[in-house]
């Protein structure tokens, strides 16, 4: 596929991710309106932009527009943005695994491992974590998560 229909093929599909991350996070905002807690729309504006820039943007874009069919597990040039990515994006539980690029791989097949390097999420970056699955599930999947769907989103009605 040519490299300019992969570039505006994921440019795309980040934007379009953007935008669901405004409108979820206005969303969840009115959901907690009667509590101390709100996303910050300064979260909402910042979230994920690394993925704009060189260390993630290509290994991204490739990943996901350019290289259907081809086994994606051992997709290394992936493998190291998604690191930069979670390095630098709190609102990811793995941003709080201490040492995690040393143990990424380990932790994917065994999970208990984590929990001996984990830290403590703040509120703020856990919201934005919220927001970041529900926009997911509407950039990716194409629909909005609700509890009349057996999607595990009860909380959300």
């Amino acid at each position: 596929m040519a490299a300019v229909v992969i570039f505006f093929q994921y440019l795309w599909e980040v934007l379009k991710h953007k935008y669901f991350i405004i409108v979820a996070g206005i969303r969840i905002n009115r959901l907690l309106r009667s509590t101390s807690y709100q996303v910050s729309y300064k979260r909402l504006l910042l979230h994920d932009l690394s993925k704009l820039g060189p260390a993630e943007f290509w290994p991204y874009a490739e990943h996901f527009c350019g290289k259907k069919g081809v086994n994606q597990k051992n997709d290394n040039a992936f493998d190291v943005a998604w690191l930069h990515h979670v390095a630098h994006n709190d609102h990811h539980y793995e941003h709080f695994i201490s040492n995690y690029s040393q143990i990424a791989k380990r932790v994917r097949n065994d999970s208990e491992l984590a929990q001996n390097f984990v830290r403590e999420m703040p509120d703020d970056a856990l919201l934005e974590m919220v927001v970041d699955n529900v926009a997911a599930t509407r950039s990716y999947e194409g629909y909005w998560p609700s509890g009349t769907k057996k999607d595990g989103w009860i909380w959300m009605t």
